[in-house]
């Protein structure tokens, strides 16, 4: 009997390591394939180059794994959530390697590494995939699901012919960004530079437009999936306009900007802020939305502007509310501000080394101030460009198109 009862506790403590061992699987799959990327490139390029963005990309959810753990520890986030939080991650890293001039191919591989580490770790603690769940989700996914997971994975394939790929090859060769008179250097923190150099790391320049169109799309789509999946949302009509509204973007395969990057982000903050993941921690959603915020800061400088903009009128409609706890909303507001500020903090320290300015075009810093965003224009032309703007794409025009959708 007693042998009896000492057999049991072991045998629970087997299980429950064979549990931990089975949901550790897909990382230490991840892992082995990392392993073996390493010996493609000579034989079989365009393989090896698949299977690395394949391998940021779980990266990226293993990252956003460890900020859902640590701020959100009683639910599992969506990947697509989980995968913008591991962008935002990787970014406010990237600003300490870029201002420590540590960023190199050995750097980029051990940051995904430990992003692969951290998604094994993730699936030890939540147990194995559920097959039903899987089937479910194949069950109920309407026609344009299936039609966007094709469009992604040709996105992540596509090859084409880009320019202006300067900045991710800088940061690979001298660790950092030191270009003093480059518009494209002045008009960015480093952000997408930085994402770029990650693919660059094991592929070459004709790849690097699958952060924003491939990468960036990638989550843009697990994003939408996972909002649809919310109790509130009916599943076939919230897929089925969000993915229509998302396959209609145009794709620029042929320069590397941060159009979808930038989409990412500023969806991540719709979704933090239409359905609060734990009411009773401010601070957890604060930092998560002030991490979210700091990302998209650190593509564009004019995303800066609009970054505010987005905080100032939630916070603002938020205080005003009667429905809210003014306190909890001052609390998150702080904690947002004070997150921003740290995720920012050195990629403004060394953007100021590079090119003299911390906010351009406020400070011109070492730009030319007749070229660029500095030389007058007119009101006519400035509202011609406004409209320009907020009319920009097919079919209806992007600026259009996120302004819609908190009413869909």
């Amino acid at each position: 009997m007693a042998s009896f009862l000492a057999e049991r506790p072991l045998a629970g403590v087997a299980r429950k390591g064979g549990r931990y061992a089975a949901g550790a699987v897909p990382g230490v799959i991840a892992l082995a394939f990392l392993v073996y990327d390493a010996r493609l490139p000579a034989k079989h390029p365009f393989v090896a180059t698949n299977l690395w963005i394949a391998l940021i990309l779980l990266s990226w959810v293993g990252w956003g794994s460890v900020v859902a753990i640590v701020l959100f520890p009683r639910r599992r986030l969506d990947w697509g959530l989980r995968a913008a939080f591991g962008m935002a991650t990787v970014l406010a890293i990237g600003g300490v390697m870029g201002a420590a001039r540590w960023v190199s191919s050995g750097s980029m591989v051990a940051l995904v590494t430990l992003g692969l580490i951290a998604l094994g770790l993730d699936g030890a603690r939540f147990g194995k995939i559920d097959v039903r769940r899987a089937w479910a989700f194949v069950r109920r996914s309407s026609p344009v699901t299936w039609m966007g997971l094709v469009f992604v994975w040709g996105c992540l394939k596509f090859d084409d012919l880009i320019s202006y790929f300067e900045l991710p090859v800088q940061f690979l060769g001298s660790g950092t960004l030191d270009e003093p008179f480059s518009l494209h250097r002045i008009l960015s923190l480093g952000g997408q530079p930085f994402l770029g150099a990650m693919v660059l790391a094991r592929g070459t320049v004709w790849n690097l437009h699958a952060v924003d169109g491939g990468l960036a799309y990638a989550v843009l789509f697990g994003l939408v999936l996972g909002h649809t999946r919310l109790p509130s949302r009916p599943w076939g009509v919230a897929t089925t306009v969000g993915l229509t509204l998302l396959v209609a973007l145009a794709l620029k395969v042929h320069n590397i900007g941060s159009v979808l990057t930038g989409a990412v982000f500023f969806f991540t903050l719709y979704r933090l802020f239409d359905a609060p993941l734990e009411r009773d921690r401010p601070w957890a959603t604060g930092a998560a939305i002030g991490l979210v915020a700091a990302a998209a800061c650190t593509l564009r400088q004019n995303y800066v502007l609009a970054v505010a903009a987005i905080l100032g009128v939630h916070f603002l409609w938020s205080f005003v509310s009667p429905l809210v706890d003014r306190p909890r909303v001052v609390r998150e507001a702080l904690v947002t501000g004070a997150a921003l500020v740290l995720a920012l903090t050195a990629w403004l320290l060394f953007a100021r080394r590079s090119s003299g300015t911390l906010f351009y075009p406020l400070v011109a810093g070492n730009s030319v101030h007749d070229f660029g965003l500095l030389g007058p224009v007119s009101k006519l032309e400035e509202l011609r460009f406004f409209v320009d703007n907020v009319t920009f794409e097919t079919p209806i025009g992007a600026g259009l198109t996120f302004a819609s959708i908190p009413f869909l």
